[in-house]
């Protein structure tokens, strides 16, 4: 996790519910959530928000963090070997996948990055996504470079209307 979000308590309290609800399955040993999706401008909270909600999960020992364009990066280095990595992303208790909208997509990352939010959407595990653009604005982008059913496959999961959906506004609070 970035140091500079590593600071406790800084949770918007519009995702507070979310941080109960996980928190408190994972006293219990494991937690099953819906997606928690956090949108809008940059700097203003999505991703202060999801990592005060991973370290209060870290507590626990469960949780990870993930700037989608490294991870994606990471998984392509594994290509051909049984990885980790995926392995991690797939089945970790907490993930928080920030800035999903800035990887640079291809064709194969689109199908790596599907096979993460299906396994995770399917297990219902607690996921949280941060991005600038709204779910349907990534979809049509991600459609315009790479398959587009499996482009609008992990656009259907990331909108489940079970998903918790928080959009953040206002001026970049790093000004």
């Amino acid at each position: 996790m970035p140091r500079r979000f590593s600071a406790r308590g800084m949770v918007d309290d519009r995702a507070a519910e979310y941080l109960e609800s996980v928190s408190s399955q994972l006293e219990r040993g494991a937690a099953q959530a819906p997606f928690l999706i956090l949108h809008g401008p940059p700097g203003t909270g999505k991703t202060t928000t999801a990592c005060g909600i991973l370290m209060a999960c870290l507590e626990h020992r469960m949780g990870h963090f993930e700037q989608a364009s490294s991870m994606l990066e990471a998984v392509k280095d594994e290509f051909g070997v049984p990885g980790a990595k995926m392995a991690t992303l797939r089945g970790t208790a907490v993930l928080a996948i920030d800035d999903l909208d800035k990887a640079r997509l291809t064709e194969w990352s689109v199908e790596r990055l599907y096979e993460i939010v299906d396994k995770r959407h399917m297990d219902r595990k607690p996921t949280i996504v941060t991005m600038n653009q709204t779910v349907g604005a990534w979809v049509k982008r991600v459609a315009a470079v790479a398959d587009r059913e499996t482009a609008f496959a992990i656009g259907d999961r990331l909108a489940d209307a079970e998903n918790v959906v928080i959009e953040f506004s206002g001026r970049s609070m790093r000004r």
